[in-house]
């Protein structure tokens, strides 16, 4: 009776077990998900500055989005300039990069400050939530040349956001 029972089980467990199949399936790594888009648009960037001194920004972008099911990723590459609302008037040509996505993004930018007779070149990192068309960071200053100016704002909260003017064709 005990040898019945393990043949039964020997030729049970060989007719139903399977071993791994070697023909590879048919995907295209290649190809992209139905969910998958990306856009590209050249766009104006308006935004505000501010901590001890208020500053207006406004420019132009090239704004790239990935929409990928759930992800979502942004780049943002930008010149603007920043202008101080005071009595005197005060500028900042800013040149820079964000990456971000929604649970947040980095990016830097550098800019010079100048009031029409001197001036210092800043670097700023800043870190914040946004992608590329919004986004709202924070930011520190670091003066490369000109120590004695200071006549800008050493920390910086930034409101940005993005308008699309233009459309751009985007292939890899």
């Amino acid at each position: 009776m005990k040898l019945l029972h393990t043949l039964f089980l020997i030729l049970t467990l060989s007719t139903f077990a399977q071993a791994q199949d070697t023909t590879p399936p048919n995907i295209s790594y290649l190809q992209r998900d139905s969910t998958y888009k990306e856009e590209m648009a050249l766009c104006l960037v308006m935004g505000y500055n501010v901590w001890a001194y208020h500053f207006g920004e406004i420019g132009i972008a090239v704004a790239h989005t990935k929409y990928e099911d759930y992800d979502v990723v942004g780049t943002n590459i930008y010149l603007t300039s920043e202008i101080k609302f005071d009595n005197k008037l005060m500028l900042g040509p800013k040149a820079g990069i964000w990456i971000g996505a929604p649970t947040g993004g980095l990016g830097a930018n550098m800019t010079y400050y100048t009031d029409l007779k001197h001036g210092a070149l800043c670097i700023k990192p800043e870190t914040g939530i946004g992608m590329s068309r919004f986004k709202i960071t924070y930011g520190y200053n670091f003066n490369l040349t000109n120590k004695e100016f200071n006549r800008f704002n050493k920390h910086v909260v930034n409101l940005n956001f993005s308008l699309d003017l233009l459309k751009l064709k985007w292939k890899w």
